[in-house]
Formats: structure tokens, sequence, C-alpha cells
């Protein structure tokens, strides 16, 4: 503030709610000028120590600041007003940006869950389809699901499931023709374990082929 004192007290200017008040300073008292009250808004410690780098208080609720009149020895002018009304600009955009960093994170929340429910629903396809190859089951078809890699390697999984069932159908074949070849040849099928000596043997051509362990003497008495 910056004042060329050449005006009595009584005309001092302020603004519409008289936050502004015009004292003076002398070593025995301190007289408050003009038609401002500031109703002990103004401490008097804050006009004793009134000068360019005084910082503000906050006195009953109120921001207060103090600069000296120039060239005028101990006149202060004291400006102050609610502190709720300084700093609602600052609670506003508190608020603002408040709602601005809640709305980022419920975004980001929701793309998250968007990409992983794209990304890992296919997979979870996926890991069900190979529980039932687990269990045997080599026919159903591979589902191809989900974009990109994914689906390359759903595709790739649909043509290995679908090598292994064509491989398991010849296999099964095969094994139908020699269970044939065996009943009607009336063959056994052996195995002779060096380690512990004993003899694994099964007939392929029975209803229900099963494995038996004998030893070398019966394996030979049964012959």
């Amino acid at each position: 503030l910056h004042l060329d004192v050449e005006f009595s007290g009584e005309v001092l200017p302020r603004d519409t709610n008289a936050y502004t008040g015009l004292f003076l300073v002398t070593p025995e008292a301190i007289y408050e000028t003009g038609r401002a009250n500031a109703n002990g808004a103004a401490p008097e410690s804050l006009l004793r120590s009134c000068n360019e780098t005084t910082p503000p208080v906050v006195e009953r609720g109120n921001l207060v600041i103090a600069r000296p009149v120039p060239n005028a020895s101990g006149a202060c002018i004291v400006s102050w007003a609610p502190q709720a009304q300084v700093l609602a600009s600052v609670t506003r955009l508190r608020k603002g940006l408040t709602r601005i960093a809640l709305f980022f994170v419920l975004g980001a929340l929701v793309i998250g869950y968007i990409l992983g429910y794209l990304l890992t629903r296919p997979l979870t396809i996926l890991t069900r389809r190979v529980k039932q190859i687990r269990k045997g089951d080599y026919k159903s078809p591979v589902p191809l699901v989900g974009t990109g890699e994914v689906r390359q390697l759903a595709a790739a999984f649909g043509e290995m499931t679908a090598s292994v069932n064509d491989t398991l159908t010849v296999l099964a074949g095969t094994e139908r023709r020699l269970s044939l070849a065996c009943k009607a040849a009336r063959l056994w099928l052996w195995q002779h374990d060096l380690n512990s000596g004993a003899i694994l043997w099964f007939d392929p051509g029975a209803d229900k082929p099963r494995t038996r362990t004998v030893r070398f003497r019966e394996l030979l008495r049964r012959t």
C-alpha cells in the first residue's frame, strides 16, 4: 500500500464491508481513526510491529495484515477479513481437485476392471478346457476367445488338441486290431522286470484285460 497522507482520517477510503482501518501508533497509545471500527480485530502486537515484512496473523477468526503508511510516521493501515472468506477460493479449488482426483481414480478402476475382464475371461475359458482335457475330453473343440496373442494361443491350443485326438483315435484303432489278433491267436503279452524278477502279463483278448504279476516259475508252469 502507498498513501500520501493528505486527508483526514474521517474520510479514509474503505471497502463496502468496512474491513479496513487507519491506526496511529505512538509510544503512549494507539489511536483508531476513520469510520471503520476494528472491534479488536487488529491486535496491539501487530500494530506495534507494523512494517513492510510483518506477516499476516489470525485473530478472532479474521486474517489480519498491517502495512505502514509512507511519509507518515506511526500511521499503519490494517485490513482484515474473515478467514473463511479469504480461504473460500482455496477451499473451492481443493474440493474441485478432490472431485477430479476421485473421478480419475474411479475411471482408472473401471478401465482396469474392463481390461482385466477382457484379458482374464479368455484365459479362464482356456483353463477350463485344459481341465476337461486332463479328464480325457479331447473331442470337444477349443473355443477361439480373446484377441491378439491370446486368440493365437487359443487357435494353437485347439490345433494341438485336435492332433492329440486324431492320434488317440488311431492308437485306439490299433489297440483294437491288436486285441482281436491276440484273441484269435490266443496270445499273451508279458514283460520281465530284471530288478525285481517279477513278470507282468495280461491277455489283450480278454473281455476285461488286466495286468497280473507272477514269478518266472509260475509263468513256466502256466505256459
